[in-house]
């Protein structure tokens, strides 16, 4: 089962390579990833235990229903009508900033920032690596018991530090740029690696600056190489600044990981991208003790936790105990290792997005999930793809770090994303005149 599992992936990864009109899509960068993961974990190199059979009919039944759902619309696409404030130029539409209310937020976020770094910094003076550093925010040591401090953190600044990201890449394409959002989005991002030891904030900037060189900036580029040699330079230009970029972001990542793993940097980098099955199977069991199904409610944690957290806040009550149940066990796959090697190491987290719709209704979950959730990412690809504006684009770079994350979880699981997601559709860009723009065809 394993093996088809990952003839499936590879299959598809190739079908997405060459059918897709953008090479970097969805199909590749799901599938390419899946296919990596299952070729690593048949390995079973540094004494990785193996998964289950059956395990691995999940994953090959998920990755069936997203193919499933995605071709279903790109080949018979719904027609999806959402009304903005645009104005037109050439081909595409621009959307404007609603910059009362972003820039504020951007200010607060970055004091916030400054403010958590300030004991990381300490530690980091006193000699410790930047896993301590993340062992430390995974213990959440470094928030204080303020509720109302905590509750910002949780609702506005941390979000904010994933809209930002794709703001800023999207800017930095553009003829005239927003340098406030560009800057902000760099001290963000740095002070997100100080403050909690992480490396997303430079996996999630990597990955929208490369999404947005192939999809924002390609018809500019084949416009100009219509034009006289002296306007080569300026597309050599441009791909010279994007390599540069992009080496000096894989070399930051290294040495962040180096600075976490030191010398077992090759062994964990393995085990990253390898113990999904085994994590997935673990977990899955744990669920079947606990008897827990949620019905969604794990897969629409992230939008769900805000709710219930304002209305537990502001009228003092406790949280409904059926979601509860859910928001526990989903917490616990962060806190609670679980052997994943022979020789006894643990590893926390990367039970993937199969083990979410797992805890939503098993086996039917997974399927009637990755089903929509193929559906969802293609309704997103196809906006981008008909209509390169700032708002489609933004979105489209989180639902690809969301699609990109899924040996971790789905997208809605998680509180910072699916608040970002609900941000950008909704607040962070003007909704004025009431004009008719049709994103899908």
């Amino acid at each position: 089962m394993a093996k088809m599992a990952l003839i499936f992936c590879a299959a598809f990864f190739i079908v997405g390579y060459l059918c897709e009109p953008k090479k970097i899509n969805p199909v590749t960068i799901f599938f390419g990833e899946w296919t990596v993961i299952l070729f690593l974990a048949n390995l079973n190199l540094y004494s990785l235990i193996p998964a289950s059979n059956y395990i691995y009919g999940y994953i090959l039944v998920g990755c069936i229903c997203f193919a499933t759902g995605f071709y279903l619309i790109r080949i018979q696409p719904f027609r999806i009508v959402f009304y903005t404030n645009r104005k037109k130029i050439g081909n595409t539409f621009s959307t404007d900033l609603n910059k009362k209310i972003l820039y504020p937020i951007i200010v607060i976020t970055i004091i916030f920032l400054l403010i958590d770094s300030v004991q990381s910094i300490g530690s980091l003076v006193q000699g410790n690596s930047l896993e301590v550093i993340r062992k430390y925010s995974q213990e959440g040591m470094q928030y204080g018991s303020n509720r109302f401090i905590n509750a910002i953190r949780i609702l506005v600044t941390t979000p904010m530090s994933y809209i930002v990201m794709p703001l800023a890449t999207v800017e930095f394409f553009k003829r005239e740029k927003n340098r406030f959002i560009i800057f902000s989005a760099l001290i963000i991002s740095i002070l997100r690696v100080i403050g909690d030891g992480g490396r997303s904030p430079l996996i999630f900037l990597g990955l929208c600056f490369i999404l947005c060189y192939f999809y924002q900036n390609e018809g500019r580029l084949k416009r100009k190489k219509l034009k006289k040699a002296k306007n080569k330079l300026v597309i050599k230009k441009k791909s010279i600044i994007f390599l540069c970029v992009l080496l000096l972001g894989i070399v930051l990542l290294y040495q962040i990981t180096l600075s976490r793993s030191g010398a077992n940097t090759i062994r964990y980098t393995y085990y990253y991208f390898a113990m999904e099955p085994i994590m997935f199977e673990k977990w899955a069991l744990r669920t079947d003790q606990a008897g827990l199904m949620g019905f969604g409610r794990a897969s629409f944690n992230g939008v769900l936790f805000p709710l219930f957290y304002l209305i537990s806040s502001l009228f003092q009550i406790g949280y409904p105990k059926g979601w509860r149940q859910i928001y526990d066990i989903i917490e616990l796959v962060g806190t609670d290792w679980q052997v994943i090697t022979t020789t006894g190491l643990s590893a926390n987290s990367y039970a993937s997005v199969f083990w979410n719709l797992y805890l939503d209704g098993r086996i039917f979950g997974i399927i009637v999930g990755m089903f929509i959730y193929g559906m969802f990412v293609a309704n997103i690809y196809q906006k981008v793809i008909n209509l390169k504006n700032e708002k489609n684009l933004s979105i489209f770079c989180l639902t690809m770090l969301g699609l990109f994350y899924s040996f971790q979880f789905i997208i809605f699981e998680n509180i910072y994303y699916s608040l970002a997601f609900l941000a950008l559709e909704f607040l962070v860009f003007k909704n004025g005149n009431r004009n008719k723009s049709n994103f899908v065809k």
